[in-house]
């Protein structure tokens, strides 16, 4: 289903709730409403885009609209830099609507109508209107040669770790576990990803879910120790090496937990107890400071592959494994990351 309207658009980039933030349930998939207007205002930050649309009624009301699109760094990755679009152009925008907001829209495609170009702002990479387009980010994938299932090849090694790695799959974190004790279900019932989600008042993730963030983030070594540096929320997560490595009972918990790390040949285990981060996901599954992590990490020159498993006995039958891959893209770096809370905007 397709709906239509007429509008004066009010676009602007800002701190709220982003896309990488709330679950993708929000948005009715099953339409796309297309608005047409101008664009009045530009801004651009962290963590996702937004369009504020003023919209004529009939009766000369106004209704404002909220337009929300990816983050700054998936925009960056498909080529962006917040310069495409200039107040007073005459845009065509398409989009999937909330269902638990009223007037709130992802968007997915804009079309800057006086040049015919058309901007893919969205998870599609496909344009919708005309055959001039940016922003399809496949062309980044094929040109690096990986695959939706990447071999592992005799190019991996330890060194390879050290780098800048984007996201090439999708976060899991947005999907429930089919194996949720009852207890865990009704929780998730509960959980308003409005009211409850922690991440809108700028409280950066903690594990597991801080994994499969859709930024990019960077390993480095400091003192013995791997550091994960991630653009989300300015995240830092250390996983402790060798004789570095205290006994798990003896450190606080804290958001991210306490990693201990083992090389066994190419390939990182990486063990991670001592975390008191409220939920598994971030979708409301509840996790207890009893939940376990082991991951497994190996890198060529081009693909970090992944691989995650969670015990969670108190809201899992059984563990929960994510299996993923990232990217190394040339020039891509790990951005600062500025978090606005949407009251404070």
């Amino acid at each position: 289903m397709t709906i239509k309207s007429t509008i004066s658009i009010t676009l602007f980039f800002l701190c709220s709730h982003a896309s990488s933030h709330h679950s993708m349930a929000e948005f009715d998939r099953s339409v796309v409403r297309e608005i047409e207007g101008l664009v009045s205002k530009i801004s651009w930050r962290n963590p996702h885009i937004l369009l504020e649309v003023q919209e004529q009624g009939e009766d000369s009301s106004t209704i404002i609209w909220t337009i929300e699109g990816g983050s700054i760094s998936a925009q960056r990755r498909r080529g962006f830099t917040g310069d495409e679009v200039s107040i007073g152009d005459r845009v065509l925008v398409a989009g999937n609507p909330s269902t638990a907001r009223d007037n709130y829209i992802q968007v997915s495609h804009m079309l800057i109508q006086d040049q015919q170009l058309e901007l893919l702002l969205g998870a599609s990479s496909e344009p919708r209107w005309s055959n001039t387009f940016i922003g399809d980010d496949r062309r980044l994938a094929i040109d690096i040669g990986y695959s939706e299932t990447p071999d592992i090849d005799s190019s991996l090694s330890r060194e390879n770790i050290y780098k800048v790695w984007s996201q090439a799959v999708r976060a899991w974190f947005f999907s429930q576990p089919q194996n949720l004790m009852e207890s865990a279900k009704i929780a998730v019932s509960n959980f308003d990803n409005i009211l409850d989600n922690p991440l809108l008042e700028c409280v950066p993730p903690g594990m597991p879910s801080l994994m499969g963030n859709p930024y990019p983030m960077q390993f480095i070594q400091v003192g013995g120790n791997i550091e994960i540096i991630f653009e989300e929320f300015d995240a830092k997560r250390t996983i402790v090496m060798g004789e570095n490595v205290i006994a798990p009972e003896d450190m606080p918990f804290s958001h991210t937990g306490y990693s201990i790390g083992e090389w066994q040949d190419s390939t990182l285990v990486v063990k991670t107890d001592r975390i008191n981060w409220p939920y598994l996901n971030r979708v409301g599954v509840p996790q207890s400071e009893n939940v376990k992590l082991t991951e497994y990490f190996n890198a060529t020159d081009d693909v970090l592959h992944y691989k995650l498993v969670v015990d969670e006995p108190s809201s899992l039958v059984e563990p929960f494994v994510w299996e993923a891959h990232w990217i190394n893209l040339p020039g891509e770096t790990v951005e600062p990351y500025e978090c606005v809370v949407e009251d404070s905007v």
